[in-house]
Parts: C-alpha cells; sequence; structure tokens
C-alpha cells in the first residue's frame, strides 16, 4: 500500500509539472482514487476544478492531451467573458 501511494503522489507531481510546462497558470493536481484525479487551474481569478479520470487505454500523452482540451475551453470562456 505504501508503494502505492508513492506512486500516485509521483504521478500528481510529474502531471502537474507537465501541465504547468504548457500553461503558463496555476495547476494543482490530486490524486482521488483509481485514476480519478483532481485538476484546479486558476487563470485571472477564474478557477476551474476538473475530476479526470486516467483512461487506461490511452497512452499518458493521450490522457494530457484531453485533460489540455478541457483547460483550452475553459481558458477561452475566461477570455470571453473578460472581453
Amino acid at each position: 500500500i505504501i508503494f502505492i501511494k508513492k506512486e500516485n503522489k509521483k504521478m500528481e507531481s510529474e502531471l502537474e509539472e507537465k501541465l504547468q510546462a504548457i500553461y503558463n497558470l496555476s495547476v494543482d493536481v490530486k490524486y482521488i482514487d483509481l485514476r480519478k484525479y483532481q485538476i484546479n487551474v486558476i487563470m485571472n481569478s477564474n478557477k476551474i476544478e476538473i475530476l479526470y479520470l486516467w483512461d487506461a487505454h490511452y497512452t499518458e500523452d493521450e490522457n494530457i492531451r484531453r485533460i489540455c482540451d478541457i483547460i483550452d475551453r475553459f481558458i477561452l470562456k475566461v477570455y470571453k467573458k473578460e472581453n
């Protein structure tokens, strides 16, 4: 069980680092349950909470791309609201 917890923390931090490398935003990733992550993104005092179920059928890059699609929609929504 300890090994699993360490792996979850490692995955949290790796996912967080990858998303922060893509976006210049505050990103916080928390492991919730088996393959389930809570991803909080803050942009210009606007916040989105994403509950993402990691799909084992997809590659890591594809899972990250799917998360990025959600974040991209959030960014567009914030920009539309501000303009």
